[in-house]
């Protein structure tokens, strides 16, 4: 394994742990095959895709994990207040810049309280470049992905030449039981909306095409048993059930949504698909808490990277709040706006954009899973001009100014160290950071979109005492 200076200074800033770890596997060869990291395969019976992850976590110093709490926290902020601060709430304006109609835009702001904007989950992807950190996406709503992984962080104790290494160089990890931080969330949000709820306190997870014909699964106990345990240790004045469930399962009464007579309590939605008309007046009238909520679908559209970044030196927004869009939020337009600002120069995207190749990457706005995306670094002159040309006009479609991911070295399945290129998922509960992942995939496949489909896998960070 070779470690370039580079690549040094990269693992390095993340924290010393972190560069110490590359070279003790360096020195250790059993470090870089998977086969070692079986016993970290363990996590009390609930579905976690071992495919998705990358046994090597990555060690982030206090003072990195204050940083990457900072900007997750602070950019979250700034989008739960873009329909309100810039549109006023608004179903005409809404409907103008995020390019849907007036119905959908009315029913994406069914509910703008207060309550439910500061209550919603994120996860925003953040790449970290020799500049600092920069979003180039921020997802919201119960469909976010990479969150399971980080239950299996104490289980690096069980590794013995990891077992080594902590006690080699005295590494302290700071670990989060993230599981436990999502139900407090959901709890802790309901007590919030109704002050004084003690008792019966069912919580459903709401599927896309749920089917229950089976009955409740291995998945299920283990999951209801983690809540018991919970309630019990936190909020001793409730007690109920989980239960897996999809709307067109559910009945109504006048009080509360009911799966098999069981009335439910909180409920958070696990994807971006319609919300009965029952749960949403429900939910509006005070007799359930409900998340993420149709705003969800807002908060969640790439083009809130265009607002926040033409709006850098607007009025609308403080001081504070300008540095950090100065701070944390690339370049980023819509393809209509085919004749903008750039580094202070007047250009015109239609010709700019073929000329600069390098320095730009496209998406649509309400795509995920990276559909769609088009990087010039990686695209022939041809593609991309074929790509500028296709798109150029388009409201739903942005560039985004390219942002250099610093260099991590981690091992292939067949032992090969090699450098990967990078983009960090951090978890935002509210307004509390909870923990992320490092999205990884390696740079000899010329691929710097990164995601599940074409092969990237999570690193576990894991927060070290230094």
């Amino acid at each position: 394994m070779t470690i370039s200076e580079d690549v040094r200074h990269a693992h390095q800033s993340l924290s010393k742990t972190n560069l110490r770890f590359l070279e003790y596997c360096r020195n250790h060869p059993e470090a870089t095959n998977p086969a070692a990291f079986q016993s970290l395969l363990a996590a009390e019976g609930l579905q976690i895709d071992f495919k998705k992850l990358h046994p090597w976590p990555t060690f982030v110093s206090r003072e990195t994990n204050k940083e990457l709490q900072k900007a997750s926290t602070d950019v979250f902020d700034l989008i739960r207040c873009i329909p309100e601060r810039l549109f006023g709430n608004d179903p005409q304006a809404v409907s103008r810049f995020y390019n849907v109609s007036a119905r959908e835009a009315e029913y994406f702001l069914f509910d703008t309280s207060q309550w439910l904007i500061q209550s919603q989950v994120g996860r925003g992807d953040f790449i970290l470049s020799s500049n600092g950190l920069k979003c180039v996406e921020y997802n919201v709503g119960g469909h976010i992905g990479g969150w399971d992984a980080n239950f299996l962080v104490g289980n690096y104790l069980k590794i013995p030449f990891m077992q080594q290494f902590f006690e080699n160089h005295k590494v302290t990890m700071n670990y989060r039981d993230i599981l436990e931080d999502t139900l407090d969330h959901l709890v802790a949000s309901h007590l919030r909306k109704y002050p004084g709820h003690s008792g019966l306190t069912n919580l459903a997870i709401i599927l896309p095409g749920f089917d229950d014909s089976s009955g409740p699964g291995k998945f299920h106990s283990a999951f209801n048993h983690i809540y018991h345990r919970f309630l019990e240790k936190k909020y001793p004045q409730c007690h109920g059930d989980v239960f897996f469930t999809g709307f067109p399962l559910l009945t109504y009464d006048d009080s509360s949504p009911l799966y098999k007579k069981n009335p439910l309590h909180i409920m958070l939605q696990i994807g971006m698909f319609p919300i009965p008309l029952e749960a949403l007046i429900l939910s509006k009238m005070g007799k359930l808490t409900l998340l993420n909520g149709p705003i969800s679908w807002i908060l969640c559209n790439k083009l809130n990277l265009v607002a926040l970044s033409k709006h850098e030196e607007s009025t609308l927004f403080s001081d504070e709040e300008r540095e950090t869009i100065r701070k944390y939020i690339p370049w980023t337009r819509q393809m209509s706006d085919t004749e903008t600002r750039f580094k202070g120069e007047s250009v015109q995207l239609k010709e700019y954009l073929p000329a600069h190749r390098d320095g730009f990457i496209m998406k649509p706005a309400a795509e995920l899973g990276g559909v769609g995306v088009v990087v010039g670094k990686t695209t022939s002159p041809e593609d991309w001009q074929a790509a500028v040309n296709a798109n150029i006009g388009k409201p739903d479609w942005l560039v985004q100014e390219y942002v250099e991911a610093m260099p991590y070295i981690f091992p292939l399945e067949d032992g090969t160290c090699v450098e990967h290129a990078s983009v960090w998922g951090f978890f935002v509960f509210g307004s509390q950071y909870v923990g992320g992942f490092l999205r990884i995939i390696p740079k000899m496949k010329n691929q710097l979109v990164i995601n599940y489909h074409l092969g990237a896998k999570e690193s576990i960070i894991v927060e070290v005492d230094e």
